[in-house]
Order: C-alpha cells, then structure tokens, then sequence
C-alpha cells in the first residue's frame, strides 16, 4: 500500500516563498543521495511544485519518490552516475528541448537523464510537467464520466443516453461524447 502524505499546511523556505510541507520520506531518500545528486533532486522538486502546488508526495516501490496529481506526475532515481526523472506522461507531451534522453517510444514513461554538472533546463521542465498534469487531470474527468456511465451512476446515465424525440437511439460512445461535453438532460 502507498501513502500519499500532504500538508495544506504552508511554511516559508529561506528565500521567503511560500511552499507546501513536504513529506519526509522524500527527504529522506533524497539525503541518502551524493551532495550533486541531492541538489538535482531538490531542483526537480521544487520545479514539479512550482508546475503546480497541488501536486502530492509520495514513496512507491519501497524507496522512490514519486510526485502525483489525479495519476503520477515524475519520479526520481538516483543511480551511480546521474539522476533519472521518469516523465509519466504516455509519450503525449512535446519535447521541443530535446530534454528527454530515454523511452521515445515508451507509451508510459520517459526519461531524462541527468548528470554532474550538467544543468537542467528548468522552463522546459516546467511546462512538460504542466503539460502532464493538465493530461492527468482531463483524462481522470473523462474516467470519472466513463465510470459514473458504466457503474451506478444510473440517474446520469439514464439523463444522458436517452434520445431526443425523433433522433433515435444514442449509443455508448455518442452518451459518452455528449456527458463529456456537458449536455446531460435534466
């Protein structure tokens, strides 16, 4: 079972903006890492949360810090020469930097590899994270739809698939199309 740990609490870091607590089992990850690790880790952190202060904490598989907002957003891996942030974005989101090193045809993950010394370009990673979590959010709507359509959400599903008069009989994906685009009968 992974928990999901978060604050609404806010605290001030030293440069005076405001974030949200973080949960410490990241911290603690992120202190078992190389000095030059740590500050790549901490880097990426900060730019997931400033992608979007909603964004959740979390460790899944035993030690991995995962970053998540209605489905994961990055992880981080420390290795022996570089730090992986896997991008969970289904391959959808552009890359224009030519940021990603790894998983071109991956349809779950990619990958950018980042070693010592070697910057990262932080307006480029911001947007892709904006970009997954705008993903994130528009397909956890649509699955919520889908699911109130398909598993008790009669009422809806009733409002959404009965016909108009004279129209016919509306189908699956046609009530699912309409619920999308909010046209639910009263």
């Amino acid at each position: 079972m992974n928990l999901v740990v978060r604050s609404d609490a806010m605290s001030r870091n030293g440069e005076g903006q405001r974030h949200r607590d973080m949960d410490t089992r990241v911290d603690d990850y992120i202190a078992g890492l190389p000095e030059w690790q740590q500050d790549i880790c901490r880097e990426v952190r900060r730019l997931v949360h400033e992608a979007d202060p909603d964004v959740e904490e979390t460790i899944k598989f035993t030690n991995r810090p995962y970053f998540v907002l209605d489905g994961n957003v990055c992880a981080l891996l420390g290795t022996k020469d570089h730090v992986n942030v896997m991008l969970y974005d289904k391959a959808a989101v552009p890359d224009p930097h030519n940021i990603i090193t790894s998983g071109h045809g991956n349809k779950t993950a990619r990958m950018i590899s980042v070693y010592r010394d070697q910057p990262l370009h932080a307006p480029a990673l911001v947007e892709m994270f904006r970009q997954i979590i705008a993903n994130n959010r528009s397909r956890r709507s649509f699955e919520l739809v889908g699911s109130l359509l398909t598993h008790g959400g009669r009422d809806l599903h009733r409002r959404c698939v009965q016909p108009q008069p004279g129209t016919g009989r509306l189908g699956r994906r046609a009530a699912l199309r309409r619920a999308r685009e909010g046209h639910v009968r009263r």
